[in-house]
């Protein structure tokens, strides 16, 4: 197994500790003997981490208290965690709130949403999570695609009209109200071509004018990546 390898591993058996030894949630918590990486590209540290509640106070070369619980980290990788920005969570987020597979991969953040389909209504996924919140942080995209199904059925492969984009641009107008990110247009999927591109980045662009939002594309990767980004770009 090459020093690579043994790194990633050792990283990934290290984030995991949070699923298979939970800390103490409401003690002060010091993590000791641990190779700290901080997700900045700095070089890696020997040292140690402090968390009060559910809060990093102090990194560094650090004495335990008395009112401390010390874990010790035996050289294990201990860093920030990772952010899954293309992720499908969302269909089983609300069934399986401990996200096990995510946390085990050292996961703390996903981005759901994706490929054109995502939760609707936005307001009442994010609620249930308000409710009895996942063990992970969750964003989302709105699906240019769930969008099309609400407003011209499921399936629907006749393009839009100016009536049916409008409609669509409401449904857009109400997703953003509920704190998500961005529009996302996957046209990879065959019903989001029936809407002409420059109609579609018409009206998106004049509703998204006032916020700051992200659009983000999905294109198929048989198409090469030279003919993917102009497909973005245009």
């Amino acid at each position: 197994m090459g020093q690579r390898r043994r790194i990633f591993f050792r990283l990934l058996v290290s984030l995991s500790l949070c699923f298979v030894m939970p800390l103490p949630s409401l003690a002060d918590t010091l993590i000791v003997n641990a190779l700290l990486l901080d997700g900045t590209g700095s070089p890696s540290q020997q040292g140690s981490v402090r968390i009060v509640g559910d809060q990093i106070i102090d990194v560094g070369a650090l004495t335990a208290r008395a009112t401390d619980t010390v874990v010790d980290a035996g050289g294990l990788v201990l860093s920030p965690g990772f952010i899954d920005t293309h992720s499908h969570a969302d269909e089983h987020l609300l069934t399986q709130r401990d996200a096990a597979p995510k946390i085990t991969q050292g996961i703390t953040t996903v981005v759901v949403g994706q490929d054109g389909s995502s939760p609707y209504p936005l307001n009442d996924f994010f609620q249930a999570l308000e409710r009895a919140p996942a063990a992970i942080n969750v964003a989302a995209y709105v699906g240019h695609n769930t969008l099309r199904d609400i407003v011209m059925g499921k399936g629907s492969r006749e393009e839009a009209s100016p009536v049916e984009m409008q409609s669509m641009a409401g449904l857009l107008r109400s997703e953003l109200n509920s704190g998500l990110w961005v529009c996302r247009r996957d046209s990879n999927m065959s019903l989001a071509f029936t809407v002409p591109k420059l109609r579609f980045y018409c009206w998106l662009s004049r509703l998204l004018s006032a916020v700051a939002v992200i659009l983000a594309t999905c294109v198929a990767k048989t198409v090469g990546l030279k003919t993917a980004l102009k497909k973005s770009l245009k």
